[in-house]
């Protein structure tokens, strides 16, 4: 018989044999391996893509209910009120006198209505403006102011105070005591702001007996005039009287 010969087995530089993948062509296996390898990671990042789309999922799934008032419109409301105060002889001067004397004296009436809206009605202030006079004039008349009712209708007016009646629970105010009169003052001696002026009204602890909360509040006031006997001749004294509603 003839000599048998065996396929020659490549080696190694150290001597050992070395395996060949048969059918593949060369760097085939590598490629295949890195592929392989490519798509377990994929799959694990969807995977862990799906688990915490899950866990969002899970965190929104919570019961909720809720109470709405007024579950339509119309919805709830808030309107401020409204103070406004005026008085039946705004373009008439209550006084309008001229060769006075020392010692003279007289009355005049006036009505003033509240037509304000605020619930807990207003502090009404009275007080004196635009105080002018030459010789100082304005320190020698005083002016007193009494409040009451009258059957004269507010548009008409009763200058005169012929139907005018005080009212008897009148209390004397003073620039730091609350009442709803006025003592005989000199003009140049009247409060000239709300802030130190008569306080007339109001409806808050140790108020007077007038309280202006109704829509129309209506009050008459007398105010009576006095030249003292030191008055200067030939001089003249201007003011005006202001009535202010302040809202609680």
């Amino acid at each position: 018989m003839g000599e048998r010969t065996w396929p020659e087995i490549p080696v190694g530089a150290n001597g050992a044999p070395r395996w060949i993948r048969r059918h593949a062509p060369k760097g085939h296996w590598r490629d295949d391996h890195r592929r392989q390898l490519s798509r377990r990671l994929a799959l694990s990042a969807i995977l862990v893509l799906l688990v915490a789309g899950v866990a969002g999922v899970a965190s929104y799934a919570v019961f909720s209910a809720t109470a709405t008032n007024p579950g339509a419109s119309p919805y709830n409301q808030f309107t401020t009120g409204s103070v406004s105060i005026s008085d039946n002889e705004a373009t008439t001067a209550m006084f309008s006198l001229s060769n006075l004397d020392q010692g003279a004296t007289g009355s005049a009436c006036i009505a003033v209505q509240y037509t304000g809206t605020v619930a807990n009605g207003s502090d009404v202030y009275l007080y004196a403006t635009n105080v002018t006079s030459t010789n100082s004039l304005a320190n020698h008349i005083t002016i007193a102011v009494q409040d009451g009712t009258d059957t004269a209708a507010f548009a008409t007016g009763d200058l005169s105070c012929t139907s005018f009646t005080p009212n008897t629970n009148t209390t004397t105010a003073t620039n730091t005591t609350v009442g709803n009169a006025v003592p005989a003052t000199a003009i140049g001696s009247w409060p000239t702001s709300n802030s130190s002026g008569y306080l007339l009204s109001s409806s808050g602890s140790g108020a007077p007996v007038q309280t202006w909360t109704t829509n129309p509040t209506t009050v008459w006031y007398k105010f009576t005039y006095a030249v003292d006997s030191t008055a200067p001749a030939s001089s003249q004294a201007n003011v005006q009287f202001t009535w202010e509603a302040d809202g609680q």
